[in-house]
């Protein structure tokens, strides 16, 4: 017999092993913190699913399948090895801490939510990126200070729509084009084309 335990979104499990390797419990998280400096964090092959937040301070991550996150991505520290995998945002408004690299991101709803991006921090997504709101139910893409940019490198698949972006700097060389897509701009936007003309 198997025996889980059962964490809400406001609990967290905390791994602080600061050499080796570990597997994580084969668990629903509320919470999670990784903040073994040293240690090697490596989820079982299932799928991750954290209800509350996934905080990364210290050691590294390695990614083995999807993981789910219904609260906020928060990388303060460590490194976060992505092995080729998806990385889904779930919940309503989010935010995303800290600079990272993706292999595949991805946010989509069919209610009016935020994904803000801490100001200053770069998010590079190496293969697929998908933001997707609905019709009248705008994804809006923040910045966490208003008028500081939020900077993007998009290096493979872009697939937008119904988002609304403000305070997005693409460093990538090829513009993000969004036209067609129902998405809309609320300005400060580098290197994004909406299809605009002035």
């Amino acid at each position: 017999i198997s025996i889980y335990p059962t964490f809400t979104s406001t609990s967290t499990v905390e791994y602080y092993g600061t050499s080796g390797t570990y597997t994580l419990k084969d668990y629903t998280y509320g919470g999670l913190s990784i903040s073994g400096n040293g240690g090697t964090f490596e989820p079982a092959s299932s799928t991750l699913n954290v209800l509350g937040d996934f905080t990364l301070s210290n050691g590294t991550f390695n990614a083995s399948n999807t993981t789910n996150v219904y609260g906020n991505w928060v990388r303060t520290g460590g490194t976060f090895t992505h092995n080729n995998n998806l990385v889904s945002l779930i919940g309503g408004n989010q935010t995303i801490f800290g600079s990272n690299t993706f292999y595949n991101l991805t946010k989509s709803t069919s209610t009016s939510f935020t994904l803000t991006f801490t100001n200053g921090t770069t998010q590079t997504i190496l293969n697929t990126l998908t933001l997707q709101g609905g019709s009248g139910q705008l994804l809006n893409l923040r910045s966490g200070s208003g008028g500081s940019y939020w900077y993007i490198d998009p290096q493979g698949t872009r697939t937008l729509s119904y988002v609304n972006v403000k305070d997005s700097y693409n460093n990538n060389v090829t513009t993000i084009d969004t036209t067609g897509a129902n998405n809309t701009s609320s300005g400060n936007n580098i290197n994004w084309d909406f299809g605009e003309s002035f």
